[in-house]
C-alpha cells in the first residue's frame, strides 16, 4: 500500500480592529497588511494601493534551535495601537512598535503560536503542543481558554489556526488525523462565544488553512491543502476560496487558483478582510496578494517584493501567515484655535498647570478675565494643554465641548494615533521633549500644540519649529501632517512663511479665517469672548476691557483684502454719529473703518497690527498663490443654509427711558450672511486665485454640525480628515458621505428686544434657563442666541419659531420696552408686537409659543400669578409680508431770522406714511411737532428731536445746543482745547483770515463726555487760528 504524505500549507492570521465607529460605514484608511514567510527574517508590509516596504527585520532577534538553526517566524497579528506581534518557529513572541522598531515580547517558555486579538487587545496563542489556547490579557494576566484534553476532543487531535471576528468569537481549527489517506483527514472549525463553545458544519467539505470573516459574518476559507505521495505524485489538491455565511450555507467563493506542477502553479493560503470587507489572498507560491470585492470580482493587487529562491513545490511549499490592522502614521500636530488652549499662570513653586499654577482659561471668573489683559493682568501666563471639555464654573451647568470628540477620535484604535500627554507641562514640546518621550510604551504620534492665544500668531512659530523638529527626530526624519482649527490655521500659516514646507507633508485646516472675520469687530466692541456656547455674558465689563489687548484678535479682524474683495463695507452708521463727523448715515471705508477702531480699542493698535500681520512678506500672509512647496492642502469650511454668519457690523441708536426722559446710547448689531456662524464663506473658502498650488476645499453645507467649533466633532469631517492625510488627497469614498447629507427643513424665528433692564429671566418648555452663575456670566438656553447690553439697559434674544419661551422680569423698574419680530425662513419679517408698557416696579411674565400670538401679563395685585385681567395689549402690532420694521429718519435744519432762530424739522420714512415728530427743549414735556419752533437766539436749552413710525420705530436722537458757545483752555504744553454743550446741529470750522471763503470744516478730532463735546490741538508759532461753530442741517 502506497503511504501518502501530506504536507499543509500552514494559514494565515487574520486580524482586524474594530473600534468606536463616528460616522456609519465611514472608510478605515489606515489599515496595513503584514505578511511573514518562514524562511524569511523579514515582515512585508502593503499600504491601501498594494505598495509594500520592508516593514521591520526579526533577524537580530530570533533564537535557534538545538541543531543550531536559526528559527523562522510562524505567525503574525496586529493589536489595536498597530504594534505587530509575530511568533517564530521557537515559540517565542516578538512585538514591533508601529514604526517597526522590534523587542522580545514572550520566551519560548511562555510562548506559543497563531497568535490573534480581540477587541480589547487580550492576546490569544496556540500552545506549542497544540493541545490549549491561551489569553493574555493586557495587564498580564494567563488564562487557558481552550483545552484538547477534554470533550469534545480526543487524545491525537491537534489545534492549528486561531482567529477572532468582529464579534470577538473565536475561532480555531482542529486537525483530526487517523491515518494517512484524505478519507481520514478532517479539520473541523470549532467557535468559543462568551465561554460558549459550538462547532461549525459548512455544507461543504472543507480543509481550512486560513480564515477570516467580513462585517456581515460571512466566513471565508482558503482550502490550501496539498496531498502527494512518496514518489511526489500529486493525490489530490483543494485550492479554492471558499465562502460560508454564519448558518454553514454557501460553497465555493473563487477557484481562480490551479496546481497542476506547472509554472503557474499557485493555491491559496494566507487571507484577511478589511473593514470595507474586501478580501486579500495570498498565493501560496507565487507570493501574489489578488483582491477580491464582496461581490466577488477580483484582480491582481500586488506582488511580493522581497527576493527569494523559486523552489521547486515538490520539494517544499514555503508557510504564509498574514495579518491586517493599523499601522505607522505620519505624526500629526493639532494647532487649535484662539480661546482653544488651557492659559494658567505660574504657581507658588514656580510650575505651571491646573495641578499647580493658577487656572486662568477657560474661566468665567472676572478676575480671571483681567490677568488675561495684556496690558494690566499676570505676566506668567502659559499654554499647558488643550481644551477637550469642561464644566466652566464646576457647579453642574453642563459640559462645554471643545476638542475631546476630535482628540478621541485620532487616538481612538481605529485610527492608531497615540496621544502625547503633555501633563500640563509646556516644555514637553520643547526643551523637555525627549525626555518626555523616552519612557514611553508607544511612540507618540498625535501631537497637540497648545499656545497662548491672546498674542501673536507670529510669536509662536519659533516654538513650533523646535516641537517639529522634535518631532520629526522622533520619528526618523519623517515629515509631519498639520491640522489645524480657526485661527491655527493662520498660525501655520506664518510658520510656512518663517521656515518653510520642508517639515510638514499634509495639511487640513477646519474653519480657518485666512483673510479675518467680522464677528471680531463686534465682539472687540461689545466685548463677548465666548460666541456660540454654554454660557452667556449678561456682564461683560471684564471682557469688553480685556479683548482689544490681546494682539490675536487684532489678525483676526477682516485684513485689507477680505475688505477689498467682500464688495460691502464692514461698519456702517445707521443712526449713530460714532465718529462725532455729525454724519450719523454712512458706510465707513477701509480708512475709516481703521481709524474707528483704533480710536475704540485705545491705547492699543488693533488695524496697525492687522496690517502688519496680514501684509507680511508682500502679503503672502493672505496670498499664497505664489508658493512652490509641496505640501497639500485640504481646507474644509462651513457654508450653512441658515444666513446667520456675520458678515458686518453696524451701530444704531438706542434709548433708555420712556419719551418724556430719552437717554441714546450706541449698540452695535450685526449683519448677517453667509459661513459657518462664526467665520465668512470669503475668508475661509477665498478666490482660487489666490490659494496655494495642491489645494483641495470641501464644504460643510448641511444645518447640523456646520457651526464653527461643531465641524470638529462631525463625524464627515472627522473622516475627511484622517482619508486625506494618509496621502493627500479625498478618496472617492469621501464625497458621497457628504452628498447625502440634507439641509434639514427650513425654519423661521423670532427676536425680542427688551429696554429698560440688562438681565431677564429666560426658560424654555423643559425647563432650560439663563440662570446668573456668578457676577458675570449665565447659563445658556439650548437653542437659544442671547446678548446682553452689560451696563447697557438691554437684552437681544433670537431663537427657532417652533420653541415655546417664557422672558420674565429679574428686576422691577418702572418702564420698559418689548418687540417681539416673527420671521420666515427667508428672513422677512411676518409678525411684530411692541409693547410700550409701565409695570411700576412689578414683576411682569412674556409668554411665546409657535401660535405667534404673545402674551404679556403684569402682576399688578403681586399675587405671584399672572391672571387674565392683568393682560396688556401691544402699543403696535402687525401681520404679513409687507411689517415695517426700518427706523425713520428725523432731520434738523437752523437758521437766523432777524434776532431769532428758526427751526425746521422734518421725519421720512422711505415709502412709508410721514412719521410722528416730537421735540422737547431742556427738561419740559416732549411734544409734538407740527410747524417751525421761532425761538431767541438767547435760548440755552437743549432742544431734542426724534420721529417715530405708525409701527413705533423710533429714529435716531438729535440732541443740539441752540446757541453754543465755545470756550478755550490753554494748557502748559502749549495745548489748546475748546469745549462748548453738545451741538449735532453744529460743525466746528476753522479760519487762518477770517474770511467768508477762508471758513473750512476743522480736521481734529472731537470728543464727546455727557453733554460737552470737545477737541484739542498744538499750536504752532505764530499761526493764528479762528474757530467757530456753523450750524447745518443734521439727520438721524
Amino acid at each position: 500500500m502506497n503511504q501518502l504524505l501530506v504536507l499543509y500549507l500552514l494559514g494565515i492570521s487574520a486580524v482586524l480592529q474594530f473600534q468606536k465607529i463616528y460616522a456609519e460605514d465611514a472608510p478605515q484608511k489606515n489599515e496595513y497588511i503584514y505578511v511573514i514567510y518562514s524562511r524569511e527574517t523579514l515582515i512585508e508590509r502593503f499600504n491601501k494601493d498594494g505598495k509594500s516596504d520592508v516593514f521591520a527585520n526579526a533577524a537580530s532577534l530570533l533564537g535557534h534551535n538545538e541543531e543550531g538553526y536559526r528559527d523562522g517566524l510562524s505567525g503574525i497579528s496586529v493589536d489595536l495601537d498597530g504594534n505587530v506581534f509575530v511568533t517564530t518557529s521557537g515559540n517565542a513572541v516578538l512585538k514591533f512598535t508601529p514604526e517597526g522598531k522590534g523587542a522580545n515580547f514572550l520566551t519560548p517558555a511562555n510562548g506559543g503560536q497563531s497568535p490573534a486579538f480581540d477587541s480589547l487587545n487580550n492576546l490569544y496563542l496556540r500552545s506549542p503542543d497544540y493541545r490549549t489556547i491561551i489569553k493574555l490579557e493586557p495587564d498580564g494576566n494567563r488564562t487557558t481558554v481552550v483545552n484538547l484534553n477534554a470533550p469534545p476532543f480526543v487524545e491525537d487531535d491537534e489545534l492549528h489556526d486561531i482567529m477572532v471576528d468582529r464579534q470577538d468569537r473565536l475561532h480555531f481549527t482542529v486537525h483530526k488525523s487517523v491515518n494517512y489517506g484524505y478519507s481520514n483527514e478532517e479539520r473541523e472549525i470549532y467557535i468559543l462565544d462568551n465561554g460558549s463553545l459550538s462547532q461549525f458544519f459548512p455544507e461543504k467539505v472543507i480543509q481550512p488553512v486560513g480564515m477570516a470573516r467580513d462585517s456581515k459574518q460571512n466566513l471565508y476559507v482558503a482550502n490550501g491543502i496539498i496531498a502527494y505521495n512518496e514518489q511526489d505524485e500529486l493525490s489530490l489538491l483543494l485550492a479554492k476560496l471558499m465562502k460560508f455565511n454564519d448558518l454553514g450555507q454557501g460553497g465555493v467563493f473563487s477557484s481562480r487558483w490551479r496546481f497542476d506542477w506547472e509554472p503557474q502553479s499557485d493555491c491559496p493560503v494566507g487571507i484577511v478582510v478589511d473593514k470595507e470587507d474586501n478580501i486579500y489572498v495570498m498565493g501560496g507560491l507565487s507570493k501574489n496578494i489578488t483582491k477580491f470585492s464582496p461581490d466577488g470580482s477580483h484582480s491582481a493587487w500586488a506582488d511580493s517584493a522581497i527576493s527569494r529562491p523559486i523552489y521547486d513545490p515538490t520539494e517544499w511549499l514555503e508557510d504564509i501567515s498574514m495579518a491586517i490592522g493599523p499601522g505607522y502614521e505620519t505624526p500629526v500636530i493639532f494647532i487649535p484655535g484662539i480661546a482653544g488652549s488651557m492659559l494658567t499662570g505660574a504657581g507658588e513653586d514656580g510650575s505651571y498647570g491646573t495641578g499647580n499654577g493658577e487656572y486662568l482659561w477657560p474661566s468665567l471668573d472676572a478676575l480671571d478675565i483681567r490677568a488675561l489683559n495684556l496690558r494690566t493682568g499676570a505676566n506668567d501666563v502659559k499654554a499647558v494643554g488643550l481644551i477637550r471639555e469642561y464644566d466652566p464654573v464646576d457647579v453642574g451647568v453642563g459640559t462645554e465641548i471643545v476638542y475631546g470628540p476630535f482628540i478621541d477620535f485620532m487616538t481612538d484604535t481605529r485610527q492608531g494615533y497615540h496621544f502625547f500627554d503633555l501633563d500640563e507641562n509646556p516644555n514637553r514640546m520643547t526643551s523637555s521633549f525627549q525626555t518626555a518621550t523616552s519612557g514611553m510604551a508607544s511612540i507618540p504620534s498625535f501631537f497637540p500644540f497648545p499656545y497662548d492665544w491672546r498674542r501673536s500668531n507670529s510669536v509662536h512659530t519659533s516654538d513650533l519649529r523646535q516641537y517639529i523638529q522634535n518631532i520629526r527626530q522622533l520619528h526618523g526624519g519623517a515629515k509631519v501632517n498639520v491640522v489645524a482649527h480657526s485661527m491655527g490655521g493662520l498660525l501655520l500659516r506664518r510658520y510656512i512663511l518663517d521656515y518653510g514646507a520642508d517639515d510638514i507633508e499634509n495639511v487640513v485646516t477646519v474653519g480657518s479665517p485666512f483673510w479675518g472675520a467680522p464677528v471680531a469687530i463686534y465682539r472687540m466692541l461689545e466685548g463677548d469672548l465666548y460666541g456660540h456656547t454654554i454660557v452667556d455674558w449678561w456682564n461683560n465689563d471684564s471682557i469688553k476691557a480685556t479683548l482689544p489687548t490681546f494682539q490675536s484678535f487684532h489678525e483676526l479682524l477682516p485684513s485689507s483684502l477680505y475688505m477689498e474683495k467682500a464688495e460691502r463695507p464692514m461698519f456702517l452708521e445707521v443712526g449713530w454719529d460714532l465718529d462725532n463727523d455729525r454724519n450719523s448715515f454712512e458706510d465707513y471705508s477701509m480708512e475709516d473703518f481703521r481709524s474707528m477702531i483704533d480710536r475704540e480699542a485705545s491705547p492699543d493698535t488693533p488695524s496697525v497690527n492687522n496690517l502688519a500681520f496680514h501684509s507680511f512678506q508682500g502679503g503672502k500672509q493672505d496670498d499664497w498663490s505664489s508658493d512652490t512647496n509641496d505640501i497639500k492642502f485640504l481646507h474644509i469650511y462651513g457654508d450653512r443654509p441658515q444666513r446667520d454668519t456675520t458678515v458686518a457690523v453696524a451701530v444704531t441708536t438706542e434709548y433708555r427711558g420712556d419719551l418724556g426722559r430719552q437717554a441714546p446710547y450706541p449698540k452695535f448689531f450685526e449683519i448677517k450672511g453667509r459661513g459657518d456662524k462664526v467665520v465668512p464663506y470669503l475668508s475661509a473658502r477665498r478666490p482660487d486665485s489666490y490659494c496655494a498650488p495642491n489645494t483641495t476645499y470641501q464644504a460643510i453645507t448641511t444645518s447640523d454640525l456646520s457651526e464653527h467649533t461643531e465641524m470638529m466633532r462631525n463625524p464627515v469631517v472627522l473622516n475627511m480628515i484622517v482619508d486625506f492625510l494618509e496621502d493627500g488627497q479625498l478618496s472617492t469614498s469621501a464625497a458621497p458621505a457628504l452628498a447625502a447629507q440634507t439641509t434639514g427643513p427650513s425654519t423661521g424665528w423670532l427676536t425680542v428686544s427688551v429696554r429698560g433692564s440688562n438681565y431677564v429671566r429666560i426658560t424654555d418648555a423643559s425647563g432650560n434657563t439663563n440662570a446668573k452663575l456668578n457676577s458675570s456670566a449665565a447659563r445658556k438656553v439650548p437653542g437659544v442666541d442671547i446678548r446682553y447690553g452689560g451696563n447697557q439697559a438691554w437684552v437681544d434674544i433670537e431663537f427657532p419659531d417652533h420653541l415655546t419661551l417664557f422672558v420674565e422680569s429679574d428686576q422691577l423698574v418702572t418702564e420698559m420696552e418689548l418687540v417681539i419680530t416673527y420671521y420666515d425662513s427667508s428672513g422677512v419679517a411676518i409678525n411684530l408686537s411692541r409693547y410700550r408698557f409701565q409695570p411700576n416696579m412689578h414683576p411682569w411674565k412674556l409668554s411665546l409659543t409657535s401660535t405667534q400670538v404673545p402674551d404679556l401679563r403684569v402682576d399688578h395685585n403681586n399675587s405671584a400669578s399672572y391672571e387674565p385681567t392683568e393682560l396688556i395689549t401691544p402699543t403696535q402690532s402687525a401681520s404679513g409680508a409687507h411689517i415695517d420694521i426700518t427706523p425713520p429718519t428725523v432731520s434738523l435744519d437752523m437758521s437766523l431770522v432777524g434776532g431769532s432762530l428758526l427751526i425746521s424739522v422734518t421725519g421720512s420714512d422711505g415709502s412709508q406714511p410721514a412719521p410722528i415728530v416730537y421735540y422737547s427743549l431742556g427738561s419740559d414735556p416732549v411734544q409734538t411737532y407740527t410747524v417751525p419752533l421761532v425761538l431767541p437766539i438767547s435760548e440755552t436749552r437743549q432742544l431734542r428731536v426724534f420721529a417715530e413710525d405708525e409701527m413705533g420705530n423710533t429714529s435716531g436722537l438729535i440732541e443740539t445746543a441752540l446757541h453754543p458757545r465755545l470756550s478755550p483752555h490753554r494748557a502748559a504744553n502749549g495745548t489748546i482745547t475748546l469745549t462748548w454743550p453738545m451741538a449735532m446741529a453744529y460743525i466746528l470750522e476753522v479760519s487762518d483770515s477770517l474770511e467768508e471763503e477762508s471758513w473750512t470744516r476743522s480736521s481734529t478730532s472731537i470728543t464727546r463726555s455727557g453733554f460737552m463735546e470737545s477737541t484739542s490741538f498744538l499750536t504752532e508759532g505764530s499761526q493764528l487760528n479762528f474757530f467757530r461753530l456753523r450750524s447745518q442741517l443734521i439727520s438721524k
